[in-house]
């Protein structure tokens, strides 16, 4: 399997949360995608940051979110 500073192949926001899918091929050809999630913030300083630390009411959102890139991943078996 090949590694990359690829930028993620899609993603999905929902309020202040981003579920971002990533790509991988192995050297066979075949695809395998994972994700991450992030919820973005402001700081004091009014700075913006990332973590992957999640609030209870970002929950909902999350869950939107990763249902969305889900339904991606099956999108591109099908397409294939």
């Amino acid at each position: 399997m090949t590694t990359s500073n690829k930028p993620p192949v899609h993603k999905v926001s929902i309020g202040r949360i981003t579920v971002a899918v990533w790509q991988r091929d192995s050297e066979q050809g075949r695809k395998y995608f994972s994700v991450t999630v992030k919820r973005s913030f402001k700081t004091d300083e009014g700075e913006f940051k990332d973590t992957s630390s999640l609030d209870a009411d970002d929950l909902p959102n999350a869950a939107r979110a990763l249902e969305a890139a889900h339904a991606w991943i099956l999108e591109q078996a099908v397409a294939g």
